[in-house]
């Protein structure tokens, strides 16, 4: 086990994230070939079934940029030292391959002025946009002149960013496909998991939900998220609680903490939902449909590649209460077509989105990289 090579990841994410379990698929697709070191910020909670699946887990002081005075005064300092540890550890052992989970942590491209020659692979998850069109296209910039590969998560981002960047799409995949959903008893319960951040549309779910909680009198729906810790997503959580109680739906609408296994969540459920303004891919629509659970979810970007509509769920517009309840009032009123779509969806990923196929397609990134990292460790 130590003979395998290291490779280094650094994440950006300090809780459960979408981004950390498509890290952990890595180091679970790699595992036979590679031991991957994750490298997130310094106080990130990783729950031990995603901390078991790296050799290790190094902490360091990662601070984003953010347009507080406060954020901008320490992202420099934290750039530099971040990066300096990393060459650091990286040389001690031996690492010659560097991934970057996101465009915005710049570590890759200042470990290149540092020295690093080694191989350099970044993804890029987030919408670029979301950070401004001068500061993206800098970053962009950057990855694009660093970069061994640069890795989009979707269909949809791959166009976003390809005036800048030539990226290969990667669709991230599930560890493990529940079995077959063969049987189907009515819940009722409607899930939506998702981290309670402005624009992700849980107020959306719950004002489409008011309109027909009315007609399905047993219909309950489920939230399942983390705030992350940070101001602005706690005050949107209190302010969901706080419409659900003036709507007199607090019996029927339950807004939880953050789940360990979304699939677990999933098992039994009559409808997910996705209900993002944008969403780059979206790890919970693919667990959804895993496990035969149908999907509302909006086009706003990886969705779309994800779900069927029609066949596999149904897809709205975003912020469209009524198209949402309309969709709502389908399902709940449709156990079979409900099955139909749970069978069809769970086919599709299996086919698509399976863990083999992202292992293969990992591995033949690596070996993509490799002879680009020669010629440079040589020149």
């Amino acid at each position: 086990m130590s003979s395998r090579p290291k490779i280094y990841l650094v994440d950006g994410s300090v809780g459960v994230t979408g981004a950390l379990v498509c890290a952990a698929n890595v180091a679970r697709a790699l595992k036979h070939s590679y031991g991957v070191i994750l490298v997130v910020p310094s106080g990130a909670e990783i729950p031990s079934e995603y901390r078991s699946c790296f050799k290790r887990v190094i902490r360091l002081p990662i601070i984003p940029l953010s347009r507080r005075i406060g954020g901008i005064v320490l992202y420099l300092p934290s750039l530099l030292l971040v990066t300096l540890a990393l060459r650091f550890f990286m040389i001690r052992d031996k690492s010659k391959i560097l991934l970057i989970n996101d465009f915005y942590l710049m570590h890759g491209a200042l470990a290149r002025l540092f020295g690093y020659r080694g191989r350099l692979i970044t993804w890029v998850r987030i919408r670029p946009m979301s950070f401004g069109k001068t500061l993206s296209s800098t970053w962009l910039c950057c990855v694009r002149k660093s970069s061994d590969a640069v890795v989009a998560v979707s269909k949809y981002i791959a166009s976003l960013v390809a005036d800048s960047v030539d990226a290969k799409v990667l669709y991230d995949a599930l560890d493990s496909l529940p079995q077959e959903r063969l049987t189907y008893e009515p819940s009722q319960r409607i899930v939506f998991v998702g981290n309670y951040i402005s624009g992700k549309g849980q107020d959306v779910a719950i004002e489409a939900f008011a309109q027909c909680a009315a007609e399905f009198p047993s219909a309950t729906l489920v939230f399942h998220g983390d705030h992350l810790r940070l101001g602005k997503n706690v005050e949107f959580k209190d302010s969901l609680s706080r419409r659900v109680r003036a709507l007199g739906l607090d019996q029927r609408i339950e807004i939880r903490g953050p789940t360990l296994s979304s699939i677990k969540e999933y098992e039994g459920a009559h409808i997910a939902m996705n209900l993002s303004e944008s969403e780059s891919f979206s790890m919970t629509v693919l667990e959804a449909s895993g496990c035969g659970v149908p999907v509302i979810a909006t086009r706003s970007g990886g969705p779309s590649e994800i779900v069927v509509d029609g066949e596999t769920g149904i897809l709205v517009d975003v912020n469209d209460v009524e198209g949402i309840a309309a969709a709502i009032r389908r399902l709940l009123s449709d156990s079979a077509l409900v099955v139909k779509m749970g069978k069809a969806g769970q086919f599709r990923i299996r086919n698509l989105f399976s863990m083999e196929r992202f292992a293969r397609e990992i591995e033949e990134l690596m070996s993509d990289t490799y002879a680009q990292a020669q010629r440079r460790l040589k020149g």
